[in-house]
């Protein structure tokens, strides 16, 4: 059986990243072979312009490599630090900017299931625009308020409903660390029990 692969995605600064590494910890001591799939934003090369949709591209490219890796090693649930969703919902926005066409886009989904690899669950955390600022102390050349705004309205707002992947949206501004954590350690865990369901009556077929 293929891993349970759990995407993280969201407004900047809503706790991804953080809510990664404490439910990775957590899943381990439970047990759970986990893997885990960085963010591929860090490290763009500096050819690529800071949020181009051809950097998004090189993203997409990366952050197949490594999930194609973990895919074949033997795992119970792999983390992901925004991955295949993310990277699609980058190519709709740039879409609807008019800097990247649907059939590019397309080519990207069909590249991603060509290779066999599928997101499972996705974990949408998001927070206010000014929240969103608060958290990052003030407002960066690229990470703004209209980027923010944007980001909230097409990705958050448009986009998700679309994808008919498994998925919860949390709003991370008054919780904690913690309480997200708990929150989404449980949905992950009733996602995964179906998931290994699901995948034992195939084999059973």
């Amino acid at each position: 059986m293929r891993p349970f692969i759990v995407e993280f995605l969201g407004t900047p600064e809503a706790g991804k990243t953080t809510s990664v590494k404490m439910l990775r910890r957590s899943l381990e001591e439970k047990g759970y072979k986990v893997g885990l799939v960085r963010e591929s934003a860090e490290i763009v090369p500096d050819m690529f312009k800071t949020g181009s949709s051809k950097g998004n591209i090189w993203m997409t490219l990366k952050t197949a490599q490594k999930l194609y890796e973990e895919i074949n090693n033997v795992r119970d649930i792999v983390l992901v630090d925004r991955g295949i969703v993310d990277s699609l919902s980058w190519n709709y926005l740039y879409a609807k900017r008019g800097e990247f066409s649907e059939e590019k886009s397309k080519c990207v989904e069909n590249f991603f299931e060509a290779i066999g690899v599928k997101t499972d669950f996705i974990v949408a955390l998001t927070i206010p625009t000014e929240e969103s600022i608060r958290r990052r102390g003030g407002e960066g050349h690229v990470v703004n308020r209209k980027f923010i705004d944007e980001f909230n309205r097409e990705i958050i707002g448009n986009f998700l409903k679309s994808v008919e992947i498994d998925k919860v949206l949390l709003n991370t501004e008054i919780k904690t660390p913690v309480e997200v954590h708990d929150w989404l350690l449980g949905a992950i865990e009733e996602s995964y029990a179906k998931f290994k369901e699901n995948s034992a009556s195939k084999e059973e077929e």
